[in-house]
């Protein structure tokens, strides 16, 4: 799920369909020096798939924690729940779980 995720956050960054797509779905600010294209900019795009990729994986695992960012095995229930959609949905789920559905960026 997650290899399947950024492969194809890899492939939505190189359009700008795609780049709208995941600032739709990730709420991505639009409010930077970038402007309406923020992932547009390398180092931006960098930063998005950093800041993505500390969702799934934990530094520690507290299997006794109720926090996504503590207890891998939440974190895997809601990227394996075929319910939360595609591989790149689960992902947001995930996202909007740890973080809300504030903006990124």
């Amino acid at each position: 799920v997650v290899k399947a995720s950024f492969s194809q956050i890899g492939d939505m960054l190189v359009t700008q369909e795609g780049r709208g797509s995941l600032m739709a779905s990730f709420n991505v600010s639009t409010d930077g020096p970038s402007g309406a294209d923020p992932l547009s900019d390398p180092l931006n795009q960098e930063e998005f798939t950093t800041d993505l990729s500390y969702l799934p994986y934990s530094q520690s695992n507290d299997p006794a924690s109720d926090s996504l960012e503590d207890n891998v095995a939440l974190t895997c229930a809601v990227l394996l729940d075929e319910s939360n959609g595609e591989p790149l949905e689960r992902l947001v789920a995930l996202k909007n779980a740890v973080y809300g559905t504030d903006a990124m960026g």
